[in-house]
């Protein structure tokens, strides 16, 4: 009876007959473990691009809220501004010039009155025409300061619009905290300029918003005016307030004409010394003001979560191949007998 070599009943030792047996379990086994590294790699790659898409989609759904809940804000601050922009023009016309009017208990509460129930209101302010303080919202009478060298009162006295201004932060001058100003000219009824009205927007009061929807130690929120200055930032960065920061990714996406968009970057940051760090930044600007919003997350954070998975894929993929390894050695003993 013809024996087949893959018979059962073969001859023990027809393997000893086939020199390269070895050497050919060894390529497989080679091969196999090739192939397990490859697609290791290659799913971990995958992984990494599923990882990034997620955090692109969900830091750029973070700038959005954060953007429509500072536009609330925003309008909040300035509907304060117009109202009692209104109420001091019509002071004005109806005082006798000498700005009396404007010191008057009266107007005093109705300030305190327009600011109730809006905690981002720090202070309602009105200045003269040589930047004296006529009334102030935290205590009456008014303290003697004068405000004629900020950006906010140089602006109104040298142009005769009625377009609000935005100032960049400075600390006030009564608390010390930081502060950035909505404001208007006033005029006298023949235009000429009268002085200013003030709606003081607490910084601290976006820094604790920013923090509570921070997304850890590895993220950031800012909020910057539309020529880079630094308006309010979580972490704080004291020696950053009031700076331009014309560099990284709310740069870019302004400088392409831009409303929103979310990158990767490695360019310097100034947080950070102008040290170059990976990071994701969804930038957006604030709907109907020159304000835009930046939500930035390290590397440390972005890839945080493949790091976990790729250790577990690494794990299985060493245990597949410890698997392997140990099943080609047992047959290559079989051959060896």
């Amino acid at each position: 009876m013809t024996r087949w070599p893959w018979s059962r009943h073969a001859p023990q030792g027809w393997l000893r007959g086939l020199p390269d047996a070895r050497r050919a379990l060894a390529s497989i086994g080679a091969s196999l473990l090739l192939l397990l590294a490859a697609t290791t790699l290659g799913v971990g790659y995958i992984l990494r691009g599923y990882e990034i898409d997620d955090w692109r989609q969900g830091l750029g759904n973070l700038s959005l809220m954060l953007a429509e809940t500072t536009a609330q804000h925003m309008r909040s601050g300035f509907q304060v501004l117009d109202g009692t922009t209104d109420t001091v023009q019509a002071t004005l016309r109806n005082g006798d010039g000498s700005g009396a009017a404007l010191r008057s208990p009266q107007l005093f509460r109705s300030m305190n009155d327009l600011r109730t129930g809006l905690p981002q209101v720090d202070v309602i302010s009105v200045a003269d025409a040589s930047g004296d303080l006529l009334n102030f919202s935290r205590s009456y009478p008014a303290p003697a300061v004068n405000l004629a060298e900020r950006d906010y009162f140089v602006w109104h006295r040298d142009h005769a619009s009625a377009a609000p201004f935005i100032s960049a932060p400075v600390r006030n001058k009564v608390t010390d905290r930081w502060v950035y100003y909505l404001s208007r000219r006033l005029n006298h009824a023949d235009g000429r300029f009268a002085g200013v009205v003030l709606v003081g927007v607490s910084v601290d009061f976006f820094v604790d918003y920013f923090r509570r929807v921070s997304l850890g130690q590895h993220a950031s929120v800012s909020l910057y005016r539309d020529d880079y200055t630094l308006m309010a930032r979580w972490p704080q960065a004291e020696d950053l307030m009031g700076t331009k920061v014309a560099t990284g990714v709310t740069q870019a996406v302004v400088a392409d004409g831009l409303d929103a968009d979310v990158r990767i970057t490695r360019a310097p940051r100034v947080a950070d010394g102008l040290r170059p760090v990976l990071r994701m930044g969804a930038v957006r600007r604030v709907h109907d003001y020159p304000l835009i919003i930046n939500a930035t997350i390290t590397e440390d954070l972005l890839l945080a979560g493949w790091w976990r998975n790729l250790k577990l894929l690494a794990a299985v993929a060493l245990a597949g191949a410890l698997g392997l390894l140990a099943a080609f050695w047992l047959v290559g003993r079989l051959l060896a007998r």
